[in-house]
């Protein structure tokens, strides 16, 4: 191997790792922004039912779901959780 493929290949290993490395930011952030979005979102509708409950079987429905709704935003807390800790 001559000078210039030793200066290729050594170019080519680190172009190689700027690009995972920005691969590999680029999913995280991808990650993050998709959790926030979705603890936004349920959080939002959580929100905007308790201001629709009119009697005790709105109010029962609600609670049924309440549980689920809450482990779901628990779930993307996690996954924001983690992915701030891979950085």
């Amino acid at each position: 191997m001559n000078k210039y493929e030793e200066a290729l290949n050594k170019r080519r290993l680190t172009t190689n790792k700027y690009e995972d490395f920005f691969n590999k930011r680029e999913s995280t952030m991808n990650k993050y922004e998709h959790a926030l979005k979705e603890a936004s979102m349920s959080v939002a509708i959580l929100v905007e039912e308790v201001g629709g409950l009119q009697d005790k079987d709105d109010l029962l429905i609600f609670l049924i779901r309440l549980q689920k709704d809450l482990e779901h935003i628990q779930d993307q807390i996690t996954i924001l959780e983690n992915t701030t800790e891979e950085k």
